[in-house]
C-alpha cells in the first residue's frame, strides 16, 4: 500500500485530503507545515507528497525545492495544492519542482484521477 505525505497548514483540508487517499486505500500521512514534512522524510518513505503553497516557516515552494535537492527523496512525485490559482503561482511551482499543480478545492474526482495516475490502484 504507498504512502501519501499531506502537507498543509489546514487541519480541515488535511483531514478532507486524507479521507480521498485513503478511499484510495493509500496510506495518509500528515504534516501541518513544511518543517514537519521534512522531518517526518528522514523516518520513512513516500510514494506521493500533497503540498500546500501557502504555509508559516517552511512554505510549499521550499519544501518541493528541499525534495528535489536530496538524493533519496528527489523522485517523490510532489502535486502543489492551493488557493493561489494565477498562472505565476503555478510556473514557480514547476520551477521549485512540482510534478502537478492543483487549486482548490479540488474535487475528489481529479484528485483519484492523481493518485492513479502517479500510483496505481492503491493494492
Amino acid at each position: 500500500m504507498g504512502r501519501v505525505l499531506v502537507v498543509d497548514d489546514s487541519l480541515t483540508y488535511r483531514q478532507y485530503t486524507c479521507s480521498i487517499v485513503r478511499d484510495s486505500d493509500f496510506t495518509p500521512v500528515e504534516a501541518s507545515d513544511g518543517a514537519a514534512a521534512l522531518q517526518l522524510l528522514d523516518e520513512g518513505t513516500f510514494d506521493l507528497a500533497l503540498v500546500d503553497v501557502n504555509m508559516p516557516g517552511v512554505d510549499g515552494y521550499s519544501f518541493v525545492e528541499s525534495l528535489r535537492q536530496h538524493a533519496d527523496h528527489a523522485a517523490i512525485p510532489a502535486i502543489m495544492v492551493s488557493t493561489a490559482s494565477q498562472l505565476t503561482d503555478q510556473r514557480k511551482g514547476y520551477r521549485a519542482g512540482a510534478n502537478g499543480y492543483l487549486v482548490k478545492p479540488v474535487q475528489p474526482e481529479l484528485l483519484l484521477s492523481i493518485l492513479g495516475a502517479y500510483l496505481g490502484d492503491g493494492q
